[in-house]
Order: structure tokens, then sequence, then C-alpha cells
């Protein structure tokens, strides 16, 4: 079993059962969708804050502002604010990967029903603790917990019904079958024994794309139709049994999720490109003063040394004089205007979260992850839509 390692891309032969053999070579059912840890937070998320443009700049403007040489004011006047900004937004950073963190602690803690082959009886176990070659029991309505392959239904002739709302969006039930064999040789659910094995390919993103066989006596193909997606629910079928073979985030729906990354909106992007100009204006009237304070220092500060006393060289004082102008001029990009949009985003997100027209049918409200794209709401400019007259009541209105 040297080649079933986690992370190598090869074949998979999984004993069907007996997932004490494969639970060390493949990994958990956990999942995690949260972008910290309790480790990475403090130093990722202070990072992940210079990637606006405008918290650099206010960083070199307290940098500049605490060297007395140079600057007019008091650093607390610049340091003080800065803190205040990059704090709140870390903290509405947490607060969301918090809410992340206990999402996957529901979906980790969902339960299922495993079969323990050792005591013949059906347990009742969290996602979280299924591994590669576990039998569970789905029921009706419910989400499968892993990616698994049927091999049994309620149905006589094998059939089952599965809707991948959540995968891709569509909500149309697909049917899938299981192996015509293995469907009559499974009589009971209560005194269940089957043993087999399972060999497949290794994990991928594709979500119709599935190829292996079964080996019991006799050895029976199968494919994406016996396959049973993670997330997917079971519609009008009383129950499935099935084989685990892909779990956490070898499954599909994780191979298609976008690792956790830090993400600015469409405003964000433009308010970048603003601040970079302002900044650009700044340095040229920093430049014009530089050159008109050296001429003046070269002309006159003999003249008036009585009133300006003479420190440096003419030019070297000038020099200095473009930082001294960069901290007066600072004021050209208000640190208010970052403040107000973070108690902004703040707001957003609270009446998202409790909207109630945003409430679905079993009474739970929406949830705002990322409040950082709030801004992204609204945008769309067109709606494609085919024409579902066999579900509706075939009426199109132009909206």
């Amino acid at each position: 079993m040297e080649d079933n390692q986690p992370g190598t891309n090869v074949e998979r032969l999984v004993t069907i059962g007996a997932s004490e053999e494969d639970n060390k070579n493949f990994p958990t059912n956990y999942i995690r969708t949260t972008r910290y840890t309790a480790l990475t937070f403090l130093p990722l998320a202070l990072l992940g804050q210079f990637k606006r443009y405008a918290n650099i700049y206010f960083l070199i403007s307290a940098i500049l502002q605490s060297i007395p040489a140079i600057s007019p004011l008091a650093p607390i006047s610049a340091i003080a604010p800065l803190v205040f900004v990059i704090s709140l937004s870390m903290i509405r950073e947490g607060y969301e990967d918090l809410k992340r963190y206990r999402s996957d602690v529901e979906t980790n803690s969902t339960k299922t029903k495993r079969y323990n082959a050792r005591d013949r009886v059906w347990d009742t176990v969290e996602w979280k603790d299924l591994r590669v070659g576990d039998i569970v029991r789905v029921e009706s309505e419910e989400y499968f917990p892993a990616d698994i392959i049927v091999l049994s239904s309620s149905e006589p002739n094998g059939n089952c019904f599965i809707m991948t709302s959540s995968l891709d969006g569509e909500k149309n039930l697909k049917p899938k079958y299981a192996v015509k064999e293995l469907q009559e040789s499974i009589t009971s659910t209560e005194n269940f024994d089957f043993m087999g094995k399972l060999r497949y390919g290794p994990p991928n993103e594709d979500l119709y794309d599935f190829n292996g066989e079964l080996q019991t006596d006799k050895t029976y193909g199968i494919g994406a139709k016996q396959l049973l997606l993670r997330e997917a629910q079971l519609k009008n079928t009383e129950y499935v049994l099935g084989a685990v073979v892909y779990t956490g985030k070898d499954t599909k729906i994780m191979k298609n999720a976008n690792e956790p990354r830090f993400k600015l909106s469409r405003i964000e992007n433009i308010t970048n490109n603003i601040i970079l100009a302002l900044i650009g204006v700044q340095l040229i009237m920093c430049f014009i003063v530089f050159i008109g304070n050296g001429i003046w220092n070269s002309l006159y500060e003999d003249d008036y040394e009585y009133y300006l006393p003479k420190r440096h060289a003419a030019w070297f004082e000038a020099f200095l004089t473009i930082f001294t102008t960069f901290i007066l001029l600072n004021i050209m990009i208000p640190i208010s205007l970052i403040i107000s949009l973070e108690m902004v985003k703040w707001t957003q997100a609270y009446f998202i979260d409790n909207d109630v027209d945003m409430m679905n049918q079993e009474g739970r409200f929406s949830k705002t992850y990322n409040s950082t794209l709030n801004e992204e709401l609204g945008q769309i400019e067109y709606v494609f839509s085919d024409k579902t007259g066999t579900l509706t009541c075939n009426v199109m209105e132009f909206k």
C-alpha cells in the first residue's frame, strides 16, 4: 500500500468496509474553509492590510512624522489613526473568519450512519469521522457526507436521484445507478455483509469524471453514474448504501474550491489607483518645493540667518524640506475616509445577516463571510436565462 500516500496522484486500491487499513493513507473527512488559524491570524491579517495602498501611505507618513528633524507635527497624530484603522480591519477579518470556522464545525459535526462491520450495526457518526472505504447509509433529503460509490438503493432496480445545486447550480434531479448485480446481492440493510475492493483513479476536480472497478467474486466497471458527490442531496429515494471513495480535501467540491485569500473589491482597486495618482501629485508638489527652497536658500539664506538659523547646506536643507512638505500634504488622502469605509462595511454586513427577505425556507438567515466584497453586490448588468417552461408556468416576462 506504499502508493496510497496522501497527495500522490496514483491509482487507489481500497478494501470496502475495512477503513482501518486505509485511514492512514488518505485525508480525513474534516474540511477547513477558514483563511487563518490561531497562529497565523496576526501575521497574515496584518500583512493583508498592506495590500491596500492607503495603509502603506499612512505607514510611511507615520514613520516620517516620527523623525524630529523633518516633522513639524506630533507622531501620535499619525500613528493613532493608523493603528485604529488597521485594528478595526483586523477585527472584522477575525470575526468573519470565526463565522467560517463555526460553519466548518457545523458541517463537520453533521451526523450520518456508518456500518460497523465488527458488531454488524449502523453507528451514527459525524462527517469528520468518516474514512475512505467506509460504508454509509444516506436517507432521503440528506446530503452526502463525502464522495461515495452507490452500492444499493431502496429502489428495486438500484436507481436513485440526487440534486447537485450546491455544486453546479442545477436543480434538476440527476439519476444514479447501482451496479445491477450488487443491487440484487444486497437484500438487507440490517444484516449487511458486503466486502470487496475498489480500484479507481486519483482525485480530480471534474464533477463528471470517475473511472474504476469493483472487485468481489467478479469485477464490475464503475463510472460517474455510480458516483454520489459530497454536498449533493438525495431526492425521491428512501435511502442509498455507498462506499466512501474520496474524503475531505480530495472530494470534488473541495477540489473545485479556491484557497481562501485576501480579496479586494473593484472599488478598492479603483481607490488604490486614485491613491497612486494623488501620491504622484503630492510628490510633484514636493519636488517643486524642493527646487524653490533650494534656490531661495542659495540666494537669501545668509540674509535671513538671524530669523532662520542655518542648520545644513542650502540644497541639503531643501532636500529635508521634501519630507516636511510630504507630511504637511498628507491631508490630501484623509484617513477618516478609510475609517468611514470600514464602518460602512460593518453596518452593511449586519443588515445582510439580519435581512428577513434573504431568509431561506428552513428559517436561516444569510451569512456574510467576506464583507470586503460588499461593493460587488448590485454590479450585475445582464442576466441570461433559458426558458424553463416545463418546470414553471411557461410565461416569460421582460425585466
